[in-house]
Formats: C-alpha cells, structure tokens, sequence
C-alpha cells in the first residue's frame, strides 16, 4: 500500500468514471482482453525477480 503514496518511477496507478457508448463499451472490453493476453504471454516468460500487483476492472457503474 506505501507504493500508492509514493512516486515512484516503476509504479503505475490509474482510476477513471468513463461515459460511452454501448458500442465503444464492447470496443474497449475487446482491447482490454487484448492487451491482457499480451501481458500474460510476457509475464508468463519473465523469470521471478519482484513482484507486481496488476489488477483491471471494467464495470457498469449504473444501475
């Protein structure tokens, strides 16, 4: 939890409320899904030096 009152040049923390599109809704889940297929293959190579807590969430916020 100190990483997220610190800034530190290798930490990365983002939070957003977003309006959109029902259509941009399914554009964006896609290249969220994307993106975290390519990390996964790069994590899944990478030897154990440190560890990182990455965490995507993308939820309706209305009712």
């Amino acid at each position: 939890m100190r990483s997220i009152d610190q800034d530190v040049k290798n930490n990365l923390h983002y939070s957003a409320a977003v309006t959109l599109s029902q259509k941009d809704v399914l554009k964006v889940k896609e290249l969220i899904l994307q993106n975290l297929n390519v990390i996964n293959k790069v994590v899944s190579q990478s030897p154990e030096e440190v560890i990182y807590a990455m965490n995507f969430d993308f939820f309706d916020l209305g009712d």
